[in-house]
């Protein structure tokens, strides 16, 4: 049997990532049906909280319990330079490594000793332009891989708007385990959906006229360009967002906080017209936000449309809140349920818009450039 481990980054540390956590699973789920025996490689994030900790390492290992994984998945912190694995010792995790056939390697900066314990590796890009670009400037040191593999369709070909890094780089397409995501066709699910996060400390470095400058790269700055978006076409459009309520008096700045408080305003104030049949946008902040029915929670059901109180928007003080969008042309429309049959919740990302986009695709883009 071929084994394969999977160097992930930052999944087990954001267990409210569900979007995030499903971009690895899909991999591990995909290669597990082909008939490989998969092992979870993960560096724990810092943290100051032995709870909440505690609390990350338990839903983690919950989950993939969950999904078969248990006993295989190998997460690990990094003390005063070393790596010290959660559950067992770092000679058996470099045991793991060396038995493996190959480790796909999703984490751009992992510590090269691991890496230098598999007979084989290969680098996965899914962040493609961006890793290109942190490689190229010099603000990711990525140690060197056996091969490189890419979902950009253009990385590495005369298309590219940046470098190759002088990599030969092998194209693949995203994994969806099928079984876990159905198609399923609804002749009235009419409106474009995606869900998401909307900011965080994600920025990057780039050189303007000699100076080195921030650039905003989030989700939030590339929503507000189309903010305005659903008043020039007559297409539904919804978007779940996971917003961020930062305590003006925690250990967020204060401007980061009136920033969380601008956005929701900007959102919420996105009233429909009251005439001219022009279309509009309706918004229902809500603690009662998309629920994430993983494996192992009270249901122990796949994710499904129903709303319901997420731990993170219930349980800590600094909440992260759930907003639902719902825009279309007329007089806001809400369902007091939404449509069962599309399967997704707050934590699916962005794997839940493929359905509606995939039928209207053309009609998207065009709307897009004419707004911009």
């Amino acid at each position: 049997m071929t084994a394969v481990v999977l160097s992930v980054n930052k999944v087990a540390s954001f267990p409210d990532g569900g979007g995030h956590f499903w971009v690895y699973l899909q991999y591990a789920l995909g290669l597990r049906q082909l008939g490989c025996d998969v092992y979870w490689l993960e560096q724990l994030r810092p943290g100051r909280d032995p709870d909440r900790r505690a609390y990350v390492i338990a839903t983690f290992q919950d989950r993939m319990k969950q999904f078969g994984f248990e006993g295989r998945t190998l997460l690990y912190d990094t003390v005063d330079g070393q790596p010290c694995f959660v559950g067992s010792t770092r000679s058996d995790a470099e045991a793991v490594l060396r038995r493996a056939d190959v480790l796909l390697n999703f984490h751009y900066a992992i510590d090269p000793r691991l890496l230098a314990c598999a007979r084989r590796t290969a680098l996965v890009d899914i962040d493609p332009g961006l890793l290109q670009f942190w490689m190229s400037t010099g603000e990711l040191d990525v140690p060197p891989h056996d091969c490189y593999l890419t979902t950009g369709e253009t990385v590495g070909t005369p298309a590219a708007l940046f470098s190759d890094c002088g990599l030969r780089w092998t194209h693949i397409r995203p994994p969806v385990c099928l079984d876990l995501w159905p198609f399923s066709y609804e002749a009235q699910a009419d409106a474009f959906t995606t869900v998401s996060s909307w900011s965080s400390a994600s920025w990057l470095k780039m050189n303007r006229n000699g100076q080195t400058v921030l650039v905003d790269n989030t989700k939030r700055i590339s929503f507000l360009d189309f903010a305005d978006l659903p008043r020039h076409t007559s297409q539904p459009l919804e978007l779940a967002l996971y917003l961020l309520d930062r305590d003006p008096a925690g250990q967020a700045r204060p401007r980061q906080a009136e920033k969380d408080a601008e956005d929701r305003a900007l959102l919420e104030g996105h009233t429909p017209p009251t005439s001219g049949g022009r279309a509009g946008s309706s918004v229902r902040p809500s603690r009662r936000a998309w629920r994430s029915r993983m494996p192992g929670s009270a249901t122990g059901r796949w994710p499904t449309w129903q709303a319901a109180s997420p731990p993170s928007c219930s349980t800590r003080a600094r909440a992260h809140s759930c907003l639902m969008v719902r825009e279309c042309s007329g007089s806001p429309r809400w369902s007091k349920r939404p449509r069962p049959s599309r399967r997704s919740t707050e934590t699916t990302g962005a794997t839940v818009a493929r359905r509606a986009i995939s039928r209207r695709r053309t009609s998207t883009r065009d709307a897009c450039s004419r707004r911009r």
